[in-house]
């Protein structure tokens, strides 16, 4: 993985000082440690200038011909900044901006291909005389031999920017399923674009707080979303969409936003064991293909079915394939977070997990204390807010793995979307049972609940909230918040009608919401800032392109059966995971103890923030915010979400000035 920074300007503006751009690329450097470089272009001449940074390797400089940049450098219309953390090809062979070998091509570049010999196969038979092995030159030459269409032949996780200097073209795209983030600012003819948003604050060089979108912080305020499709939480700043690809004509000075993914609507008649069959053969694939890597590779574990499979097929590969599972050292390392005497412990199921693969287990224990001391540079490296503190759990597995000098995990992420996971979606499977009269299947999901899965009672109200209008929803929603949430009432009054509820269509269009919109990104986005602040790439098998259309084609009751979330993929995890953690029926979703730690060390730090007479009034209500935590004092149940979403919110807003 890698972090990347780019400005394009327009006729005759002033270019920003080079000290900027090297500011804004070095703010990254956690996703890039091991290497640094920049490129500069002039449009009107097409003219180009490759420099080094102060943490370009000697061998690099030296490989290349590389000169620093300079502080006052050539007139130039575009630049580009990069940090790497090689993966693949650790030579200089890999240094990035990189160009490719026509000169049509010059690409930034974060991310992952997986599965590459037929595409390098094809390069070849074109003639194409590859310099290296990375798979950044297989995509600059893939670009320059197809154009935007090479897209469609890749499988992996990437963001890039590609500028084509005889086409006047430069092109920001995204993987299918916005696994690698991109964001862009676009005003007055000028587009700043970057895998984070701190480096965009840097290029503006503006002073104050940029605009909050308000819009975004009831979202999360009322609902703790944490993604907003192409918006952000700042007005003015977006994001390039999963499968989306932004064309900037360089020479009009247009930009236009494409769709070059959208995942397909087709059923596939498989019986029931057929379907356990591909989708066995598919995470085979999944997790080989992305064991591939020059540095050591390990995985996250928490003791579920996901990562538990991953780590199953990681430590069967190694038995069976030696050779495809040189990356893992000779044995699988698992990374895993427990909290000790707690119900969301998960370490019994760890413990099985290991002792069935044969993995090596390492643990972190984190703690609310330290959490106290972390969680303001947690928020700062987090970006956006986020709503409980599982990231700050993820982010110690991540410390723990580059302690350990794994600097790729895999991770089960993205499971719970494709083959409905969350024990809530049986309300909507029983909704569209109910609605085509399928009276004897709806009766079999209702009876086979358990409550090991969800209590009774929680079940029972998201059933009601998979068949209750969603007006009536909303008002519900506004009445809590105004009751107790501490929400600022003008902003609960103005944007709870805004705020997307999940379609009514049926299971596969919630599933499918939740993999665009409502529940993946944000996770892939505390995944995505967890892993690179520790210098980690984290990979996602399940989120494999192919598997994923595999999942969406297989019809509902192969996912939820007689009360069963995930059947097909229990089926196909047969072997690979122990026989209890196939039969378990509880979802604790790595979850951390965020009621405790609010009890306790966080407690003093929320009346600290959240009584501060500074505290925004355009978001929060202070009568409101001391009530709920006068509530939450008096032992209130259904209340530390909340708190904890407020608190968050609260320190992200100092972040954002």
């Amino acid at each position: 993985m890698c972090g990347f920074v780019g400005v394009s300007l327009p006729k005759d503006a002033a270019a920003p000082r080079a000290e900027l751009l090297v500011r804004a690329t070095r703010a990254m450097r956690h996703r890039g440690p091991d290497d640094e470089g920049y490129l500069l272009a002039e449009l009107a001449s097409a003219a180009s200038w490759s420099y080094a940074g102060e943490e370009t390797p000697a061998a690099v400089r030296a490989a290349l011909g590389l000169e620093p940049l300079p502080s006052a450098p050539p007139r130039w219309d575009l630049a580009l900044g990069h940090r790497r953390l090689a993966i693949q090809d650790l030579r200089p062979q890999g240094h990035q901006p990189m160009a490719s070998a026509s000169g049509d091509c010059l690409l930034v570049y974060n991310g992952e291909l997986y599965g590459t010999e037929p595409l390098r196969r094809a390069l070849e038979a074109r003639g194409v005389q590859l310099r290296g092995a990375s798979d950044t030159e297989l995509l600059v030459e893939a670009w320059a031999a197809w154009g935007p269409d090479c897209l469609e032949r890749l499988n992996g996780q990437f963001a890039c920017a590609v500028y084509e200097p005889r086409r006047g073209r430069l092109t920001l795209a995204r993987d299918r399923f916005g696994i690698k983030p991109l964001y862009l600012r676009w005003e007055g003819g000028r587009l700043d674009f970057a895998s984070e948003l701190r480096p965009l604050r840097i290029l503006a060089d503006e002073p104050g707080p940029w605009e909050v979108d308000p819009e975004a912080a009831y979202a999360f305020l009322a609902a703790g979303r944490s993604d907003y499709g192409r918006r952000t939480c700042f007005l003015g700043l977006t994001q390039v969409e999963a499968g989306e690809r932004v064309e900037l004509d360089l020479v009009r000075r247009t930009l236009t936003r494409r769709r070059w993914y959208e995942l397909p609507r087709r059923r596939r008649a498989l019986a029931p064991a057929q379907a356990v069959a591909a989708l066995r053969r598919g995470l085979q694939d999944a997790v080989a293909a992305r064991l591939v890597a020059d540095v050591r590779v390990g995985s996250c574990l928490s003791g579920g079915i996901d990562s538990s499979t991953v780590v199953g097929i990681a430590s069967a590969l190694l038995r069976e394939r030696p050779g495809a599972a040189r990356s893992l050292g000779g044995e699988v390392q698992a990374f895993s977070a427990r909290h000790p005497g707690l119900a969301c412990d998960e370490g019994e199921w760890v413990d099985l997990a290991l002792a069935h693969s044969g993995a090596r287990g390492h643990s972190v224990v984190p703690r609310g204390e330290d959490l106290v001391r972390e969680l303001p540079a947690l928020v700062a490296q987090q970006e956006l807010p986020f709503p409980t503190a599982s990231s700050y759990a993820q982010s110690c597995v991540f410390r723990r793995a580059r302690a350990e000098g794994v600097i790729v995990t895999l991770d089960g992420q993205g499971a719970d979307e494709l083959f409905a996971g969350y024990p809530e979606l049986i309300a909507f499977r029983v909704r569209e049972l109910f609605a085509s009269s399928r009276l004897s299947e709806l009766v079999g999901e209702v009876l086979g609940r358990s409550p090991a899965a969800l209590p009774w009672r929680t079940q029972t109200r998201a059933l009601l909230r998979g068949l209750l209008p969603h007006e009536l929803i909303r008002w519900r929603r506004r009445q809590r918040w105004g009751d107790l949430g501490g929400l600022a009432p003008e902003l609960a009054l103005a944007q709870a009608a805004r705020v997307p509820l999940h379609p009514r269509e049926g299971l596969d269009a919630v599933l499918r919401d939740m993999l665009g919109a409502s529940s993946l990104p944000g996770l892939l986005r505390f995944a995505d800032r967890s892993a690179m602040a520790h210098s980690v790439e984290a990979r996602f098998p399940f989120l494999d392109h192919r598997l994923v259309e595999l999942a969406f084609s297989l019809p509902p009751e192969l996912k939820l059966r007689r009360g069963v979330t995930k059947w097909v993929l229990r089926e196909a995890a047969r072997g690979w995971i122990p026989e209890r953690i196939a039969a378990r029926r509880d979802k604790v979703g790595f979850a951390t103890p965020d009621q405790l730690w609010l009890a306790g060390p966080l407690l003093p730090l929320a009346e600290e923030v959240l009584l501060d007479p500074g505290l925004e009034r355009r978001f929060f209500d202070p009568a409101g915010v001391a009530r709920l935590l006068a509530a939450w004092r008096a032992g209130a149940p259904g209340v530390s979400a909340a708190l904890m979403r407020c608190l968050v919110f609260a320190l992200w807003l100092r972040f954002a000035r």
